[in-house]
């Protein structure tokens, strides 16, 4: 088993040096980790201040909550519950559930603390 790994890792380094990029990137990766490792920044969710995040991400944020109390609702649906979210009325009987689950909840305008209406 040792002698497959030095057999692929010599041929790694001969595709390195006769420019294969991807064959240098994983030899790069390897040789000095601390600089060519993969990367990944990590963020606290609960530690985002909403009143600093654009239309859009509230828009995502806001299309997450409904598909995961609602399910997938077409297209004009979904401007629908925006729209009632947005008013500060909650979907209550409004939509059913994908596939005619049962609801399990409301889901209901966002505090306002949370969420400024001035600032979109």
């Amino acid at each position: 088993m040792v002698e497959a790994g030095d057999a692929l890792e010599d041929k790694l380094n001969e595709l390195a040096f006769e420019g294969n990029v991807t064959a240098a990137i994983f030899l790069l990766k390897g040789l000095r980790p601390e600089k060519y490792r993969e990367r990944y920044e990590h963020t606290n969710l609960l530690e985002i201040d909403p009143h600093k995040l654009t239309p859009e991400q509230l828009d995502v944020i806001i299309e997450h909550l409904i598909r995961k109390e609602r399910g997938n609702l077409s297209p004009v649906d979904m401007e629908k519950a925006k729209a009632m979210i947005e008013a500060g009325q909650t979907l209550e009987g409004t939509f059913e559930r994908a596939g005619g689950e049962g609801r399990t909840r409301d889901v209901a305008a966002p505090d306002a603390d949370w969420f400024d209406q001035g600032s979109r």
